[in-house]
């Protein structure tokens, strides 16, 4: 059985969990109903997986529950991260009112010009004001059946977010108050990258995208301490490729010499850019999504092989020529 401790005190960083990728929750509703999505969790928990990344925004607003209720009774044996700075979509009687409305007029086509959307259709970003921070920590808390955060990160915030003294002095105070463990950001890469240049210092976690396609890792300062969370690995440029490599054959030979995978098998590979993640990230998460449990499997042994350094190398050259 996995186990996991956490940090003791804001400043003090994540050890490390047994394998380093992490499960992010953002296509929870794409794995079916909520009985399944919640097994699907169980399932990358029993192959080892300890690090599970989450957020306010995601699945709807409803995956914080599903993790909640995977892990309640073996909180001490997980890491649980989320965010805050944006809001899901309201799901208030308006709001599923609405979605009968709509589901009703897929089916009676002319109703659709008469259903209008409501207000309040789309996440609400920028939420980094004292009073919504907390009730959205809080909102967390209670969803994830926890009393404390292993970490708290600020979602898509900007360099004015990040050295605003008031949020600083909110997230010591949840520290204090052993709501939360630590506290990081979580921004878009230009931003990370602002955040960075400007010295900025807000916790011992920063969380960004990095792949094949587009390394933001080495515009980072190699002095940088902070416990790096990779994300973006397997998401639509993933896809685009996969789609790309079925239909040529002559790259997909040179992918096959190249790195002894059938590139026509998304299991496959997904494996080979997870490979690739791990290796930019070597003392780092990497986080991936999938709504499949074998996916799961597949993708855990990415961490049985590593890459030599010429395919580190030839990955995005490749990427490029598609």
């Amino acid at each position: 059985m996995p186990t996991a401790s956490a940090p003791t005190s804001g400043t003090t960083l994540f050890p490390k969990p047994s394998g380093r990728l992490g499960f992010g929750s953002g296509l929870l509703l794409s794995a079916g109903d909520r009985k399944t999505a919640v097994r699907l969790l169980e399932t990358a928990f029993d192959n080892g997986i300890v690090y599970f990344d989450t957020a306010r925004l995601y699945a709807e607003g409803l995956a914080e529950g599903m993790i909640g209720e995977a892990f309640s009774g073996r909180r001490d044996q997980v890491i649980l991260v989320s965010k805050a700075g944006i809001l899901p979509i309201s799901r208030s009687l308006t709001r599923r009112v609405f979605n009968k409305a709509m589901h009703l007029s897929r089916k009676v086509p002319p109703l659709g010009a008469i259903v209008p959307e409501p207000k309040g259709a789309e996440p609400t970003f920028g939420v980094f004001d004292v009073p919504r921070l907390r009730k959205s920590v809080e909102t967390s808390l209670r969803a994830l059946r926890t009393d404390h955060l292993d970490a708290l990160l600020l979602h898509e915030c900007t360099p004015e977010n990040a050295a605003d003294p008031q949020i600083r002095a909110f997230t010591d105070d949840l520290v204090k108050e052993g709501k939360i463990r630590t506290y990081g950001v979580a921004p878009r890469a230009e931003d990370a990258l602002a955040i960075a240049r400007a010295g900025i210092s807000f916790g011992p976690i920063l969380q960004l995208a990095n792949s094949a396609w587009e390394d933001n890792i080495s515009r980072l300062s190699p002095n940088d301490s902070r416990l790096l969370v990779t994300h973006s690995v397997l998401g639509s440029r993933f896809l685009a490729s996969s789609e790309a490599l079925l239909g040529d054959h002559l790259a997909g030979s040179r992918w096959l010499d190249a790195f002894g995978i059938d590139p026509t098998k998304g299991a496959h590979l997904a494996r080979l850019f997870l490979r690739h993640a791990l290796q930019r990230n070597p003392s780092g998460i990497v986080l991936f999504s999938t709504a499949r449990p074998d996916r799961i499997r597949e993708n855990i042994r990415a961490l049985e092989e590593p890459l030599a350094a010429s395919q580190m190398d030839l990955l995005p050259e490749l990427l490029r020529g598609l």
